[in-house]
């Protein structure tokens, strides 16, 4: 608009308008060696597409760290370089064009592995009997629910001497 008049008017656009990323839903954690695989739901957008996932550990649900994965639109990460036997919170949320969305609920969970070796057995042998005795392995992070006793005769065919479930560091091999 000027003192002679109107001008011509722009060609339309359109526009949609859009807010950050719905909450993400609670993640699914998976524990390993060092590690913890995560798992979720994608949220619904806010009317822009997702185009990252920020995960986030922390060892007291109060103090985060982001674990930085690069840029994933992935519902899916394996956070790695934790420590075994140590409880981890996580959470994650979504961001796209407009803003990082809110988290997750915080999960829990303990990485670990298998049990290492238990120590020296020691057997003393009866009347078609063994009693053993050993000392209880380093866990590898979770607490161990059951040994199961093995027995040779040439060492090199092994059967497993059915004992139920014991967390005790002896057992009592019979019928040898």
């Amino acid at each position: 608009v000027n003192s002679v008049g109107t001008g011509t008017y722009s060609d339309s656009v359109s526009a949609t308008p859009a807010t950050t990323p719905s909450q993400v839903g609670t993640a699914t954690p998976t524990p390993g060696n060092t590690q913890v695989a995560l798992s979720w739901s994608a949220p619904a957008t806010g009317g822009a597409a997702i185009t990252d996932y920020i995960p986030q550990y922390s060892t007291d649900n109060s103090n985060w760290s982001t674990f930085s994965d690069g840029t994933s639109t992935s519902t899916t990460v394996t956070v790695t370089g934790l420590t075994n036997g140590v409880l981890y919170y996580f959470k994650v949320a979504a961001v796209n064009s407009v803003g990082t969305g809110t988290y997750s609920s915080a999960v829990s969970c303990t990485p670990a592995t298998t049990p290492s070796q238990v120590g020296t057995v020691t057997p003393t042998c009866g009347n078609t009997q063994s009693a053993l005795s050993w000392s209880a392995p380093a866990t590898g992070g979770a607490t161990i629910t059951d040994y199961i006793p093995q027995y040779s005769t040439d060492n090199s065919n092994w059967s497993t001497f059915s004992d139920g479930t014991s967390t005790s560091t002896s057992a009592t091999v019979t019928s040898l």
